[in-house]
């Protein structure tokens, strides 16, 4: 595994919380009705995008905190849930439409 940078690793824990926390005021806000009303795609949507980065998160803090080299299944593991990052940019387009529709 390539080296990531420690700023890279910080700043990806800083928006994963801040995401989590954005997804737990909506749920603590919308009840039933984050699954429900109008916007429920993109609810869904944010919530899988939030269960994948903890996941991503989760796994960086294992393999960090292992001293050998990751097994094979640990490394196919760990693509699947970087390719799940993806996801994240695809969020940040709905953010910038949003912004953008505000004009």
């Amino acid at each position: 595994l390539n080296e990531v940078p420690s700023i890279i690793l910080h700043s990806n824990s800083v928006f994963t919380l801040l995401y989590t926390a954005e997804l737990i005021m909506k749920l603590t806000a919308y009840h039933v009705d984050f699954f429900t009303n109008s916007d429920r795609a993109w609810n869904l949507f944010d919530l899988i995008i939030v269960i994948c980065s903890l996941g991503d998160l989760a796994m960086t803090m294992v393999l960090a905190a292992e001293s050998h080299l990751p097994s094979m299944t640990q490394m196919r593991t760990l693509r699947i849930v970087r390719a799940a990052r993806i996801l994240r940019a695809v969020k940040m387009a709905k953010v910038m439409i949003m912004f953008s529709s505000l004009r």
